[in-house]
């Protein structure tokens, strides 16, 4: 049967320092594995590890609560057209990534169609496997220069400025 109270406990103190359960272990003397069953409250804590438990989360319940400060309208306002601006670019850089998508598309589908194209008998003039060539160096022009690579860039940048929105 497991001890919630236990579990809050040891959660509490981690969630409330950051601390790991490995780091909160060593802080009251006690195994990690040992804490780890504690929490699920299949074990016991020696007194002393208990001790130092009951110790630490008294000092943590004790310590002042610190507000974020208070922002001043200019700050508020900046904050606002920060976040604006960072939309802005979002909807940019979606629109270059769906656009760097369909250019990587239409590239890989020319390079399987134009292959089948100069097999075909009515492209076998010189002229029209010139134009085949000249074709398929644009298509793989357009695959590297719209590859995997620069879709990752944009969707790491979008991230990042999705993240900045969601901060302020």
């Amino acid at each position: 049967m497991r001890n919630h109270n236990n579990n809050s406990v040891t959660q509490r103190i981690c969630a409330k320092t950051g601390l790991s359960l490995r780091t909160l272990a060593a802080l009251v003397d006690a195994d990690q594995s040992l804490l780890s069953k504690y929490e699920l409250g299949t074990r016991t804590l020696p007194s002393d590890a208990l001790l130092q438990l009951v110790k630490l989360s008294t000092q943590l319940n004790a310590l002042p609560v610190i507000e974020p400060p208070v922002l001043t309208t200019e700050e508020k306002e900046y904050l606002q057209q920060h976040v604006q601006n960072c939309r802005v670019q979002i909807t940019q850089l979606k629109k270059q990534l769906n656009a760097v998508k369909e250019n990587y598309r239409h590239a890989t589908t020319m390079l399987m169609v134009l292959p089948l194209l100069a097999q075909n008998a009515l492209y076998t003039t010189t002229k029209k496997q010139r134009w085949i060539e000249e074709q398929q160096y644009q298509a793989e022009k357009k695959l590297k220069a719209n590859g995997p690579l620069l879709q990752r860039k944009l969707e790491i940048e979008i991230g990042g400025l999705e993240e900045v929105v969601r901060m302020c």
